[in-house]
């Protein structure tokens, strides 16, 4: 069945090569570091079943072998199904063209990770020496998607974990990015944990923690003043109790007041 679908293919498909696996070597400029063990089993059982049916993108290396543009993840597949040949597309291009490639592939992609993605922008940037507006403008989309991915990749590899388990979307995921004082960061993934903080609210994390600070002193202020009370009043006791007079005071308190009873022996 497989034979027969790549016999199809090559019908409709011009400038289809089929190129022996063991030729084809990744792409250095890929952000793709992983691939989901179970989809990539079943991505292979389906082109045991049926053949690579979309063409891997490649250019020529050096005289023996290819590099891969986009498709690794077909490839990968085609090694774990046993097939010794894939079908490829030959692209004459640059270092540059091929990266661009790359990443854009990823960017149309709903299976590649936020931060994978960040990362193939960024090499891209690099590679071509470009500013965040002008790799927005070649890859075609907005400059703050642009400016948000490069936030994506101040975070540490335990907050990105952090990200991933907490399902946080890109969007907030960026905002923590953001947040240049590590400890107001680590105080906005607590808060998101415990649902005490909205995604949309995660950039305020500073005025949140300084108006709660300022909540804090006030209600300090409040009790410094009652201790201040409740030690004059025990001083006075104390007073009368030198000068021969016979006082004493007893505290009951309870969750919502202190009551003082002082005795005064006549």
């Amino acid at each position: 069945m497989a034979i027969l679908a790549l016999k199809e293919r090559k019908k409709t498909i011009k400038n289809v090569e089929e190129i022996s696996i063991n030729r084809l070597l990744p792409n250095p400029y890929t952000s793709r570091k992983s691939c989901n063990r179970k989809e990539l089993l079943e991505l292979a059982k389906s082109i045991g079943e049926v053949g690579v049916l979309q063409p891997v993108l490649v250019r020529k290396k050096d005289s023996d072998n290819f590099q891969i543009i986009a498709g690794e993840r077909r490839v990968k597949a085609s090694r774990i199904a046993g097939l010794k040949e894939v079908p490829c597309i030959v692209l004459g291009v640059t270092d540059r063209r091929s990266a661009l490639f790359s990443v854009t592939e990823n960017l149309q992609r709903s299976d590649v990770g936020i931060f994978e993605e960040a990362e193939g922008v960024k090499n891209m940037c690099q590679l071509y020496g470009m500013t965040e507006e002008d790799c927005a403008v070649k890859l075609g989309i907005p400059k703050e998607e642009v400016k948000n991915k490069m936030a994506l990749l101040k975070l540490g590899k335990t907050e990105r974990e952090l990200c991933g388990e907490m399902e946080l979307s890109a969007e907030i995921s960026a905002s923590l990015g953001k947040i240049s004082d590590k400890k107001l960061r680590a105080e906005a993934f607590e808060r998101l944990a415990k649902g005490e903080l909205e995604g949309e609210r995660v950039s305020e994390i500073g005025e949140i923690v300084k108006e709660q600070s300022r909540k804090i002193m006030k209600n300090s202020a409040v009790l410094g003043n009652k201790t201040l009370f409740f030690k004059t009043i025990n001083r006075a006791v104390e007073i009368l109790n030198g000068a021969g007079g016979e006082a004493k005071i007893e505290k009951i308190s309870s969750e919502n007041e202190t009551v003082l009873l002082i005795s005064v022996k006549n």
